[in-house]
């Protein structure tokens, strides 16, 4: 009886272990099916992410239009092929008349140094003298050429007396050329108009040198005039971060220190010319308007002055001698 109790309790035993063996293994396989299921997803989930990430990246930039490079300034140019002319033997002090010239050859205009010295470049003696007020008293330096460019006795003019002989030649030709005095603009400014292949007639000195004034007067007007026997003319063709080129009347063309440059024209003030087409709106800079109003003088006006004035015509004034005065 004992043994039949005994084997019943084993037999409820072997059923308990057997369920419970085929229970924990059901629980393993679903646990291991969950994990592997959220790993699942989690991939799946962070593949779409991902997708969905590189696909707005595309499409930004598929949607982005480019962007354009900006446009640059030349650090450099050279106007090519401008012919020099020398100012020797025909006018040995003549460099700021011929240096025009290069600049009208430039523009196609056939005409040659002597003719524009001798038939448009306005002329006054270099005289001087003390007023009764001890002031040493001269011509107009800005407005004319003071001596006789043919001859090595001839002093130098500015930038007035240069417009003045261009713009008379330009309006014997009907051209729409027009010279325009632009003095006292920037270098950057001068460097723009070679940039856009206008060559600048500048005001410098022989060899670049540094400017030591050699004689100082006053006008009969008031105006302040000076000279040193180192100013030149030339034409300013090209540029680069450390240089210029100069198409220069005695040199020919050569280069120099774009700073010793700017020291010099500084010194002549920043005298220049540059030759615009009238009949476009190329011409539109009222300094240049002023310039021309202010500084193409008529070589014809009557020079005179009830206390110190020199109280001579143009003409009379071309028959009377150089007085050198020296302080």
């Amino acid at each position: 009886m004992k043994l039949k109790y005994i084997l019943c309790f084993l037999g409820v035993l072997v059923v308990f272990y057997t369920v419970l063996s085929i229970g924990l293994q059901q629980k393993d396989i679903f646990i291991s099916e969950y994990v592997v299921g959220s790993k699942a997803v989690t991939l799946q989930e962070d593949s779409t992410i991902f997708d969905s990430t590189a696909a707005s990246a595309t499409s930004t930039v598929e949607q982005t239009d480019p962007v354009p490079e900006p446009e640059t300034v030349p650090t450099s140019y050279l106007i090519d092929d401008f012919e020099v002319i020398f100012q020797e033997s025909e006018l040995p002090t003549g460099c700021e008349i011929t240096a025009m010239t290069m600049v009208l050859n430039y523009y196609g205009f056939d005409v040659d140094k002597v003719t524009m010295a001798t038939e448009y470049l306005p002329i006054l003696p270099y005289t001087l003298y003390y007023d009764d007020y001890g002031t040493l008293i001269g011509n107009d330096l800005y407005n004319y050429f003071l001596g006789d460019p043919a001859t090595t006795g001839g002093v130098t003019c500015g930038a007035g007396a240069i417009t003045f002989a261009s713009n008379s030649y330009l309006e014997s030709q009907d051209s729409t050329l027009t010279a325009v005095d632009m003095t006292g603009i920037e270098p950057s400014e001068m460097y723009e108009y070679v940039r856009q292949g206008i060559p600048v007639m500048v005001f410098v000195t022989i060899g670049m040198v540094d400017r030591e004034i050699t004689q100082e007067w006053y006008t009969v007007d008031g105006r302040l005039c000076n000279y040193s026997t180192s100013d030149h003319g030339a034409v300013l063709i090209g540029y680069t971060d450390d240089t210029v080129t100069l198409a220069d009347p005695i040199s020919g063309i050569y280069e120099c220190g774009r700073q010793q440059f700017e020291s010099v024209i500084e010194s002549r003030n920043r005298q220049c010319v540059i030759l615009m087409d009238s009949s476009s709106d190329q011409l539109t800079n009222e300094r240049a308007d002023d310039s021309i109003e202010a500084y193409a003088t008529d070589p014809n006006s009557d020079y005179s002055d009830s206390d110190s004035g020199l109280g001579y015509s143009y003409d009379e004034a071309l028959e009377l001698p150089a007085e050198y005065i020296n302080d």
